[in-house]
């Protein structure tokens, strides 16, 4: 997996995110051909989190105006982080990250034994 982006300034009007967007090599699901501009992002699929615990999501981009199409070669990592911090509940996503964070640590904590009365 390839790693976007951590930003420690603000996106726009955004805060400064708490953990980072993570990509792998089929992230964006793009139309070849739409509306007379190519490959057209219409999807993007990541992992959000740490090096050690991630959720994973997905979000869907409607059409661009021409007007304002970015070519896909020439997206950069600080536009494609801002299209998913637009479209997703960062407080949200923070809060899954840090509680799947939270039962891992319980977890690492925790093991299985047989009954103390076993043979």
């Amino acid at each position: 997996m390839q790693d976007i982006a951590t930003f420690t300034e603000e996106i726009g009007h955004h805060k400064i995110m708490k953990y980072k967007f993570i990509f792998n090599e089929d992230s964006f699901q793009c139309a070849k051909s739409l509306d007379g501009l190519s490959n057209v992002v219409e999807v993007i699929h990541w992992q959000y989190g740490n090096e050690e615990v991630s959720i994973g999501g997905c979000n869907g981009f409607s059409a661009p105006s021409p007007a304002s199409f970015t070519p896909f070669e020439d997206l950069t990592e600080e536009q494609v982080v801002s299209w998913l911090v637009e479209a997703n509940d960062m407080e949200q996503l923070d809060a899954a990250v840090d509680n799947d964070i939270e039962q891992k640590n319980i977890a690492s904590n925790q093991e299985i034994l047989p009954p103390p009365f076993a043979s």
